[in-house]
């Protein structure tokens, strides 16, 4: 067993490390984890949530580790993981956000008149024949059909 992994190659700590090694990933988390967590604090500007963002990298980094390429730069990979990590964090706010200030499906129901498609429209639309080609919400129809009717003639 070799105690000083400092003076080894990322990519002989990879090996090592997939051979179940524990302290050549301890060692490599050591190298890596200022310049991964400046690159996800900069993204998610909250240093709570950058810390997280940095355990999950470094977890799915070892989960990953078999398809590491030695050839490679290990701070790019992590970087890559890294940058992904904070797409997903800030996919799932975005979603997160959305959900609270939505409102409960119950609510919305009750507030639907009916469940008839022509109840959706507003009575000049609902009732008269081709006012849909007036209606202000498709201002581009009545001249679109009154071209293409004059190229037919």
């Amino acid at each position: 067993m070799r105690s000083d992994y400092g003076s080894l190659s990322d990519g002989d700590l990879v090996t090592l490390a997939v051979a179940g090694t524990d302290a050549a990933y301890a060692e490599i988390v050591r190298r890596h984890r200022s310049h991964v967590y400046r690159l996800v604090l900069g993204n998610v500007a909250d240093a709570d949530e950058a810390l997280d963002l940095v355990q999950e990298t470094f977890l799915s980094a070892h989960r990953a580790l078999r398809r590491y390429d030695p050839a490679r730069p290990m701070r790019g990979w992590l970087a890559t993981i890294a940058l992904n990590k904070c797409r997903d964090w800030a996919r799932r706010r975005t979603v997160r956000r959305f959900f609270t200030f939505a409102r409960d499906i119950d609510d919305v129901a009750g507030a639907m008149p009916d469940d008839r498609p022509d109840q959706w429209w507003p009575p000049t639309a609902r009732n008269s024949p081709g006012s849909a080609a007036r209606s202000p919400r498709f201002p581009h129809r009545s001249a679109s059909r009154s071209c293409c009717m004059r190229s037919r003639a």
